[in-house]
């Protein structure tokens, strides 16, 4: 029993000695798209890539020379431009009517999120100066803030109506109707990240998150869409 309670003690003291605690800040862009489907699993293509940004401040603790586990504390900004010509068919569709002559559609969802991402972290070395790393874990987000946008032109005249992602109800300038686009605020899903440190303080990843949980709030009559995010980031930053 002393032996085992002296071995413990022995590996905390090692582990203590070699551990080490820093902060930083981080920040970079982004590539995200939103994956809508229906209820039998159908992409309704709606949605490309949109190109956003991120940045937050980091903290991170390393047991040893090679693991440690990393979080961050993120403002994000991701969603999707509105793919224009699948939203004019869809809406021929929808509607049962013909899209006048000459006139281009368009549109976006943004999301403006805080994620709080915890990773395991294995680091490599390299040379004296440079390792690499990987991440690999997970994130919670929560939306504090999501707007659709859509827009049409004819003729040199824009019309355009922007809706809050979390209204249960929307009005597109002639009636009101239930908001297609109503999201939940909490996500949660998984993140991975690859990159180099430099000297022990300046880092650069190619990261991935996907966000696991459904993030469509719509129902009607028991039917739900499916809505998920896809998002590839290229991030630097500094550990004080």
């Amino acid at each position: 029993m002393k032996k085992n309670l002296l071995l413990a003690l022995f590996i905390m003291a090692v582990c203590s000695a070699n551990a080490q605690f820093r902060i930083g800040v981080t920040a970079g862009g982004n590539v995200s798209k939103i994956t809508m489907e229906d209820g039998l699993g159908n992409n309704n293509g709606l949605y490309k890539s949109r190109i956003g940004f991120q940045g937050g401040v980091v903290a991170e603790y390393m047991f040893s020379d090679v693991f440690g586990l990393q979080t961050r504390l993120l403002y994000t900004q991701n969603g999707s431009n509105m793919n224009k010509e699948r939203l004019i068919e869809v809406l021929r569709i929808t509607n049962d009517e013909e899209i006048p002559e000459g006139m281009t559609m368009g549109g976006r969802t943004v999301y403006n999120q805080i994620q709080l991402p915890l990773y395991a972290k294995v680091k490599y070395p390299i040379t004296d100066e440079l390792s690499i790393y990987g991440l690999f874990g997970g994130f919670a987000g929560y939306i504090f803030d999501g707007k659709a946008k859509m827009e049409a032109k004819l003729n040199g005249v824009t019309q355009s109506y922007t809706w809050d992602l979390f209204d249960v109800q929307i009005f597109d300038g002639e009636s009101t109707a239930i908001n297609p686009y109503y999201t939940k605020r909490w996500n949660a899903g998984l993140a991975v990240e690859l990159g180099f440190e430099l000297s022990d303080k300046i880092f650069m990843g190619v990261g991935y998150k996907r966000i696991l949980t459904e993030m469509s709030a719509y129902s009607i009559a028991g039917y739900r869409l499916k809505t998920h995010l896809d998002d590839f980031s290229l991030s630097a930053g500094y550990f004080f």
